[in-house]
């Protein structure tokens, strides 16, 4: 390629790297551009400008990593003189980050916003989490932080009191001589070299003789009171003439050298004989093992002490077993004569403080008789170590204690309770509420156009409240529950918890000889002794082989409908018709979908909360559908409950009060049914939404979703009686599939409100707190739905033979749905169908009516009213000229193909351009 081709390529290579490879071919496509044209604007000064801080980065950055390209070098150098290593980092940060930003604005602007959302997240996880273990540690870290405190007191007290035995503690573990001896050599290494100075050689080297005691011998130590020394010498050959052999100036000292894994053998035989000693048959009396004369031996006496005790305790035993004398054996065997009958009763009291008083009075004895020598500070210490064995032992040997002599124990059942408590697993997630929510659809909603959910900034924030258990509250659960059991005479144990934030669930093992029959009839029972105000029993679980006893907690939380609304499980919910229901007994949202149940039926007595419960389903569906997309038709006999949702565009007619306009309208929706069918024939699909797919591809008709909500079925019933029963027999089994939902409730769920039919076509069932066992059997065919607690709790049930989860309701006030509903008022104005509301000789007699008069003059009669009024609308239509709305609808549609009336706009209404 030539020589200035090469020498371009190496000064190419030399100052970009790796990148000089590259950025040529990328230059080519911002060559082009300026040949196609030169003029400079805005976006292209913008993004050459990110183009060389993205350069830039790369240069230094490449630089750090590869050591390429000498640029970058330059340019990191001179950064780095006065930035340091943070500036040169900080300044590759910036410039890829701006020139990114500058490229790429909108995605710059995504990604930050996901990152401040999961950064969020983490810190809520982190937050929870920290408190959960900071509520688990405390308790653990405040018992250790008191024991080593006593400890501690008290070995600084024993310094405090015996300062000149601190050599004790500090003694070499593998020393062969004495402290006289040491002394003794200290003393002549000094005088040898104070008398030759100058002759290094004669001098002994303590490391090469002993190399195991080479940081003793290297002291040198001088005395200058030589009688005191003197004194000092004969004083510790008497203390220890009975211990060890004194060596001689001219002999050698051994050197104990020991073999660690002769010594772990000799440890564990020894740990062995222990446990024996602390296991022995009888569980009243314990031997106390004569103590040695010190400080290390008393440490041989605890199973957990360090294996830096142990191996000094070896060493100094080995060393008394050479050397043992006729009378270190006397008194050896004089003191294990003594201590033979020493027996110490361990028998638990209800005043420890009495027992340690005893064993300490005790250990006083036995210290004094073996070793008259040692201070009292060590019987003290020796004393602590012994009791600290007793009580291990008795906490090991608990469970045989109990079985082989519980009449001479005051409080067993605490005890067996408090053992039975460490094996409780307390659980946080149910696999029957995961099973469903599962088989939810997941993806994202479906934003409606022309329309703005309301937000969930105008629900109530959920209020911070305390966790839902603590381990100290639940191990007191458990035992007073354990011990009303025990009075009707049931034995068990429990093995898992259920605590959310109304009830505590706890699994309950019977015996192998109860009958569950005796502990399904104890929830009065057991409530009077717990202090509760109900109990529900659950025998047995389905399956699984234990039983459930839910027991209240003495403080219950307050659920949001906004947690609900937030939780993930909602927010990832496809479904239109997704129903925030509340939390589960421990604490996690449930959702389910309303186009799977496909209706639903709910009972509960006045207080129970159903219409919280309702509540919350109708601000599910308005927080998730457009009036597009979901029409809604409320049948309210109380005239009451359902008032706060006037003249919302969702209703599809006015809200229903008269029982008698009620069957009128679900006879309507029956017909409507009807009516999708044949459109759905026609279009050869077989749901709602295969067909609005259709619809939407070829400009046909979108039907949306109508949800039938009845408050009371009782009055319904009691008025129409068969009529009513039919149409929404009817609605329940050919409804689903033509996008019809009903959601029935009533106050008293007896035979004659709730046939059998409408059970069998209603499948899916709440029941909230009902009046007696009958009423609960009639809603979930079986009881427990009569101990519910009220406010909100529930019982939910798929039908089918499915399990029955117990759920509790969120709150939301009347401000909260008075704000949801202006919000929505403010989009749209309401468009009512009467045509829902006319019963057959009514609609006949109006379509008679119409054929009779001249058609040219309804329609210059609407033309005059509109231009009068100056309202297009359907609804104003009808009141002015007394017509049904099908016919209003048609002379509207009409108008708009006569060029009179424009097409609707996003809000729905027409202007006038003829």
């Amino acid at each position: 390629m030539g020589k200035w081709g090469r020498g371009f390529a190496s000064l190419n290579l030399m100052w970009f790297g790796y990148l000089g490879y590259i950025y040529l071919l990328l230059l080519i496509y911002p060559a082009y551009g300026i040949y196609k044209d030169s003029k400079i604007s805005k976006t292209r000064l913008k993004n050459c400008i990110a183009i060389v801080l993205l350069s830039l980065g790369i240069l230094m950055l490449q630089y750090i990593a590869l050591q390429k390209g000498e640029l970058g070098k330059i340019i990191t150098e001179s950064i780095f003189v006065y930035f340091g290593t943070f500036g040169i980092w900080l300044n590759i940060i910036l410039c890829v980050f701006i020139g990114l930003f500058l490229l790429f604005p909108r995605s710059m602007i995504y990604l930050k916003t996901k990152i401040y959302t999961l950064t969020l997240k983490l810190f809520g996880y982190l937050k929870e989490n920290f408190i959960q273990a900071y509520l688990y540690l405390k308790p653990i870290t405040l018992q250790y932080y008191h024991a080593l405190k006593t400890k501690l007191r008290s070995f600084f007290a024993y310094l405090s009191a015996n300062p000149k035995s601190t050599h004790s503690l500090n003694a070499p573990l593998k020393a062969p001589f004495s402290q006289s001896q040491k002394d003794r050599g200290d003393t002549f290494l000094s005088d040898t070299t104070s008398q030759n100075p100058n002759n290094t050689s004669s001098a002994p080297n303590p490391q090469t003789q002993n190399p195991h005691n080479f940081d003793e011998k290297n002291i040198i130590i001088t005395y200058t009171d030589t009688q005191q020394h003197l004194q000092n010498l004969i004083n510790q050959e008497k203390k220890y003439a009975n211990m060890v052999r004194l060596v001689g100036k001219d002999e050698n000292g051994e050197v104990l050298d020991v073999d660690l894994n002769l010594l772990k053998q000799r440890l564990k035989k020894h740990e062995e004989s222990t446990q024996e000693l602390d296991s022995a048959p009888s569980h009243a009396f314990t031997k106390l093992s004569p103590t040695s004369s010190s400080l290390e031996d008393s440490h041989m006496l605890d199973s957990h002490a360090t294996d830096l005790h142990a191996m000094d305790s070896y060493a100094i035993d080995s060393h008394l077993a050479e050397s043992k004398t006729a009378e270190s054996s006397a008194t050896k065997s004089s003191t294990q004569s003594i201590m033979e009958p020493l027996i110490v009763d361990s028998h638990i009291s209800k005043n420890p403080e009495s027992n340690s008083l005893e064993k300490r009075q005790i250990e006083e004895e036995q210290n004094a008789i073996f070793n008259p020598h040692i201070s009292q500070i060590s019987q003290k210490q020796n004393t602590q170590e012994i009791t600290h064995i007793l009580d291990s032992s008795a906490q090991s040997q608990a469970p045989q204690i109990l079985q082989q002599s519980s009449q001479n124990l005051q409080n067993p059942q605490d005890l067996q309770s408090s053992q039975k408590v460490a094996k409780v697993a307390i659980i946080k997630e149910l696999d029957e509420t995961n099973m469903l929510l599962q088989s939810l659809e997941q993806g994202s909603l479906e934003q409606p156009k022309n329309y703005i959910l309301p937000p969930l900034s105008l629900l109530q924030e959920a209020q911070p409240q305390k966790l839902n258990f603590e381990e100290g509250e639940i191990d007191t659960k458990i035992q007073n529950l354990l011990t009303k059991l025990k009075v009707f005479k049931i034995d068990g144990d429990v093995v898992r918890i259920y605590s959310g934030p109304v009830v505590t669930t706890f699994e309950f093992r019977p015996a192998p000889n109860v009958k569950v029959s005796r502990i399904s009839g104890l929830s009065d029972d057991l409530a009077m002794a717990l202090c509760a105000s109900s109990i529900r029993i659950q025998a047995p679980i389905p399956g699984k082989d234990v039983i459930g006893i839910e027991v209240p907690n003495s403080e219950s939380q307050t659920i949001y409908l906004r947690e609900i609304l937030e939780s993930e499980v909602f927010q990832n919910s496809s479904s239109p018709l997704a129903l925030g229901l509340g939390k589960d007994i421990v604490g996690n949202p449930f959702v389910t979908d309303l186009k799977k149940l496909p209706h639903l039926l709910i009972a509960g007595t006045t207080g129970s909360g159903k219409s919280v419960g309702v509540n919350a389903m109708i601000l599910s569906l308005l927080y998730r559908n457009s009036p597009d997309n979901l029409k809604l038709i409320m049948i309210d006999p109380k005239k009451v409950e359902f008032s706060l949702y006037e003249e919302i565009p969702h209703l599809l007619t006015p809200i229903i009060t008269d029982s008698k306009k009620a069957i009128i309208a679900l006879g309507n929706v029956a017909k409507e049914m009807e009516r999708r069918y044949e459109i759905m024939k026609e279009m050869k699909t077989k749901t709602i939404d295969n067909y609005n797919a259709k619809a939407k591809e070829e400009g046909k008709e979108i039907l949306p979703f109508i949800v039938v909500i009845i408050d009371e079925l009782a009055d319904l019933m009691m008025t129409g009686g068969k009529d009513a029963e039919s149409s929404i027999i009817r609605i329940a089994q050919m409804g689903r599939a033509a996008g019809l939902h009903l959601i029935v409730a009533t106050q008293r769920p007896s035979v004659d409100v709730v046939t059998g039919l409408i059970k069998t076509n209603l499948p899916a069932k709440i029941a909230f707190k009902v009046g007696s066992r009958t009423d609960s059997r009639v809603i979930l065919d079986t009881e427990g739905a009569q101990n519910l607690l009220g406010r909100g709790d529930m019982l939910f049930s798929l039908g089918g033979g499915s399990n029955i989860l117990r759920l509790h309701a969120p709150w939301t006030s009347e401000e909260e749905i008075e704000k949801i509903v202006e919000f929505i008022r403010s989009q749209r104005e309401v468009s009512y169908d009467s045509s829902f509301l006319a019963d057959d000789a009514q609609t006949r007699l109006q379509e008679s009516d119409f054929e009779s008069s001249d058609s040219g003059s309804l329609l210059d009669e609407a033309k005059k009213m509109m231009l009068m009024d100056g309202k297009t609308s359907i609804s104003n239509l009808q009141r002015r000229l007394g017509i049904g709305y099908n016919k209003a609808a048609s002379i509207v549609e009409e108008l708009e193909r006569q060029g009179f009336l424009s097409a609707p706009n996003s809000k729905g209404i027409r202007e006038i351009i003829g």
